[in-house]
């Protein structure tokens, strides 16, 4: 039996809707609500009222917030990184709404008899709303909170990618000395991965002593809390000692306690050894300069001193030439002829040193050379000394002089002989082709920068005691030995003689590990003639010829005058270059011979040499000077010149050398 709503639930349905479509849908429809809005278990005057209507309602309400706040959860699975507890929640919402809405269709249906309490299905529908809520503000900030991570997350890459690719060690340790943070730099140099690095020590990657000195430097940061730089040398996986300059400062907590030290380190080395190679340039320039100065000075003494000892000589050998001399007045001027030409030697080894000794530079086979002189050397070597010579005997030329490489030879050989002392050992003696690169010598001593190509080396070595430091900075200086007795110049003529030569010379030595001196000689591009013959005899030539002496030295032209008088020549003198070129332009001056100094004051040789040849370009020219003929024979006298003597000389070589001049 079907029962009316007493409420008045029928009177939703239109008045005419029954009557104009009879039992079709609306009356479906009419059923479905009744049984909705009345269901059965609606009994008694207290639903009546209402309640049940509100308790369905709520029911209704509370359903769908659920559902809402399902799908709000599900949402929030993909901006929060707790996915599963926000699955767990959205799925356990769901099934909560799930029964619900079971719980409403058998409500519609009328399958349920029980009532809803109304003060549950409030509390229930308070919940959902609360939940709805809460998820709806969770939302953003959950998305907030991802979108912060995200960028966290983005600057840490970049962090990361900025340490890993800083050309300096970057890291963190604790106040224990534990990593705590470090880049890839700093773990690469260890032999580690910054994923491995942290938590191992100093002592874990370093060598104590290396180690106690980088913690020392630590403590220190951490005891005077400010940024501080250290010079450390830290020992890389590979096992190269490897300079940095290091930044250290402390990391401070929020109550200002040192938790940690952060370091950047930048490796110097290339930078050290760069300073390490240019401090030994400079070293070497300044041993240089200060050989060069000694070379200028010893030079000008040299030169001056040829002055007097020009005068000396010639006067003695004038002296010696008188018929009336008695013979103990001769053997007083033989004495001093003799002292004077052993001081002409010792000038001649001052020029030597200072690089303008006299040299008469031709071909010379280096290997010949140094083959005669071993056996004229080897009977004069210690007993205990054994003499090794391994001779290319396919060398080419060098331009030299044959004495000056002979004092060379004989003087290596002889220190090797006097490096042994009383031991038994050996001296090594060579020739050979060498190729230098474009770095040149590595322990050049003397001589001129050589650049890159071939030549011919001379190389000494002995197993003797060998040289300390103090010994290969001083070993060139003039007069400088070790020996117990002096021997003159030394290797400071040797050093000279190479520097002429346009010749590098090389030592390697250290004491107890004997010594290795090595020059090397130029190769010529075009070979120089071999030494010529004897010159042609000059006797009877040239006599009453008239011969203009210049030179700045009274004695020097006065003795000059005497000796070529002496021998029939007419002489006219001149006090510098002004009054030579007055008296060679006067008419009717016909001056076979022009002896001309080249070391004047105001008006020097060359410039004389110049005005007159401006006067007379055939003028004949005798050069005269206190250097060697190398030194001042240079491209700008240019021309004809007749021949050169070097003071001192004898009268009877100025005689013969002016005889062959004119001749």
């Amino acid at each position: 039996m079907r029962r009316s709503a007493p409420w008045g639930a029928d009177r939703l349905l239109p008045p005419s809707s029954g009557r104009t479509l009879g039992h079709g849908w609306t009356h479906s429809l009419s059923s479905e609500l009744t049984l909705f809005c009345y269901p059965p278990w609606i009994e008694g005057h207290e639903l009546r009222c209402g309640r049940g209507v509100m308790s369905t309602a709520i029911l209704v309400l509370s359903t769908g917030l659920q559902f809402v706040a399902a799908l709000l959860a599900l949402r929030l699975v993909r901006v929060s990184r707790h996915r599963a507890a926000w699955i767990l929640l959205a799925g356990a919402l769901l099934l909560m709404a799930v029964r619900r809405s079971i719980t409403l269709l058998g409500i519609a249906r009328g399958n349920w008899t029980a009532s809803p309490d109304l003060s549950t299905e409030s509390v229930a529908f308070v919940i959902s709303a609360l939940m709805v809520a809460s998820v709806s503000r969770i939302a953003p900030m959950l998305r907030e909170l991802r979108h912060s991570a995200d960028e966290a997350a983005k600057n840490q890459r970049q962090l990361q990618a900025i340490l890993d690719h800083t050309p300096s060690a970057v890291y963190v340790k604790s106040t224990a000395g534990q990593f705590l943070l470090g880049n890839e730099y700093v773990a690469r140099a260890f032999g580690e991965s910054p994923a491995t690095l942290p938590g191992k020590s100093d002592l874990d990657v370093l060598p104590r002593e290396r180690a106690d000195a980088v913690r020392l430097n630590d403590a220190r940061v951490v005891a005077e809390r400010r940024p501080l730089e250290f010079d450390e040398q830290v020992p890389h996986q590979d096992g190269t000692l490897h300079h940095y300059l290091s930044v250290k400062f402390p990391l401070l907590d929020a109550e200002g306690q040192v938790y940690a030290v952060c370091g950047i380190s930048t490796d110097i080395t290339d930078r050290v050894r760069a300073e390490e190679e240019r401090q030994v340039l400079a070293s070497r320039l300044q041993h240089a300069q200060k050989l060069e100065s000694l070379g200028v000075l010893a030079g000008g003494i040299a030169h001056d001193f040829n002055n007097l000892l020009a005068v000396i000589l010639a006067s003695a050998d004038l002296a010696r030439s008188h018929p009336a001399l008695p013979s103990d007045a001769r053997q007083d001027l033989d004495n001093v002829v003799s002292a004077s030409e052993a001081a002409a030697a010792l000038c001649k080894q001052l020029l030597a040193y200072s690089g303008r000794g006299q040299m008469q530079v031709a071909s010379v086979d280096l290997s010949e050379l140094v083959s005669q002189m071993t056996r004229l050397l080897e009977v004069s070597l210690s007993k205990k000394a054994r003499l090794e010579c391994h001779l290319d005997s396919s060398l080419p030329l060098i331009a030299a002089d044959a004495a000056q490489l002979q004092q060379v030879v004989m003087n290596f050989i002889t220190n090797a002989s006097d490096a042994l002392g009383d031991e038994p050992g050996t001296i090594g003696v060579s020739t050979r082709l060498e190729v230098i690169g474009a770095s040149g010598l590595p322990n050049q001593r003397a001589g001129e920068p050589l650049g890159p190509g071939n030549y011919v080396c001379l190389e000494v070595r002995d197993t003797g005691c060998g040289m300390n430091e103090e010994s290969r900075s001083r070993l060139l200086e003039p007069f400088y030995t070790t020996k117990a007795v002096g021997r003159g110049l030394g290797l400071a003529a040797i050093a000279g003689i190479v520097r002429g030569h346009h010749a590098g010379l090389d030592l390697t030595s250290s004491p107890g590990k004997g010594s290795t001196f090595r020059v090397f000689f130029p190769i010529p591009e075009r070979p120089l003639p071999l030494p010529g013959g004897r010159p042609a005899s000059t006797q009877g030539v040239g006599r009453s010829a008239k011969v203009l002496v210049v030179d700045d030295e009274p004695l020097v032209r006065e003795v000059a005058k005497r000796t070529l008088e002496r021998a029939g020549f007419e002489v006219v003198l001149a006090e510098n270059g002004r009054q030579a070129v007055e008296l060679f332009s006067q008419p009717g001056a016909r001056i076979a011979l022009v002896l001309l100094d080249l070391s004047m004051p105001e008006m020097d040789g060359e410039q004389t040499l110049v005005e007159l040849r401006r006067i007379e370009p055939g003028v004949q020219v005798l050069l005269s000077s206190g250097y060697d003929q190398s030194s001042t024979t240079r491209a700008p006298l240019g021309g004809r010149v007749a021949s050169f003597i070097q003071k001192p000389y004898t009268a009877r070589s100025l005689v013969e050398v002016v005889r062959r001049a004119i001749g």
